[in-house]
């Protein structure tokens, strides 16, 4: 099976790749900084490309580098996240988040899709987060973009399922990343219902082998969120700026 990883250079992608290559699958992965991936991962089973999926000309040559190789599975990866509710974001920051969870999603999304039609059969897969499910009267642009990305992932899903094309959107909630422990001062052991990469990636594979149009966990957030979604807006806001 041929797989590729956007955004597979650093965490949940990166675990991803591990665990594909591991699997024996034919994998390729990209990302800003191709330097980041492991020694040891680097086997004929692994191709890797620089990529910067804020650049649209960066995503549509590796596509095109692509194009006479089939395409099982493409995951989309690439995420970028600041802490609004700590820092006030400026236009820079919210442009690149927009980049790389509005812009860069959604045109991974086309291309591969078009692929995807000629040859008859695929799956896109795209990894949001839980925080695109809670209702509040204050949402965060990273919360709204991830929002917009389920929504989108939705209506691929009905769009594509007459062309032999599955669709499935991840919506986890904390994962033990790289990443996650750099934004909590270098431990996110304190945040609710944490997951380690391995029992991410796990419930990731589970969901997309299942072909499930949405996957959200660990079911214990998953039950909170619900909770909160039939609270007040105003307060839901009031519980999550507590949190921050």
């Amino acid at each position: 099976m041929n797989v590729i990883i956007i955004g597979g250079t650093s965490g949940i992608g990166l675990a991803l790749a591990k665990h594909y290559v591991n699997s024996d699958h034919q994998v390729v992965i990209c990302g800003r900084d191709i330097t980041k991936v492991p020694a040891e991962l680097k086997t004929p089973s692994l191709s890797m490309m620089n990529v910067d999926v804020s650049q649209q000309n960066d995503l549509i040559q590796f596509f095109d580098s692509l194009k006479d190789n089939p395409m099982d599975i493409v995951i989309y990866c690439a995420g970028k996240y600041f802490n609004e509710r700590r820092l006030d974001l400026n236009q820079d920051e919210q442009n690149e988040m927009r980049a790389v969870n509005a812009t860069g999603f959604n045109l991974c999304f086309e291309l591969a899709s078009q692929k995807m039609i000629s040859q008859g059969y695929g799956h896109l897969v795209t990894i949001a987060s839980i925080a695109g499910l809670v209702h509040s009267s204050s949402p965060t642009l990273y919360s709204r973009l991830k929002a917009d990305m389920i929504t989108q992932a939705k209506h691929y899903a009905a769009t594509l399922e007459n062309h032999n094309i599955n669709v499935t959107a991840i919506a986890p909630g904390y994962i033990n990343t790289q990443k996650l422990r750099e934004l909590n001062g270098g431990d996110a052991s304190h945040k609710p219902f944490l997951l380690e990469e391995h029992q991410a990636v796990s419930c990731i594979i589970k969901a997309i082998k299942k072909k499930k149009i949405l996957s959200v966990f660990p079911l214990r957030m998953k039950l909170l969120v619900s909770f909160l979604n039939y609270l007040p807006l105003h307060l839901v806001s009031e519980v999550l700026r507590a949190r921050r």
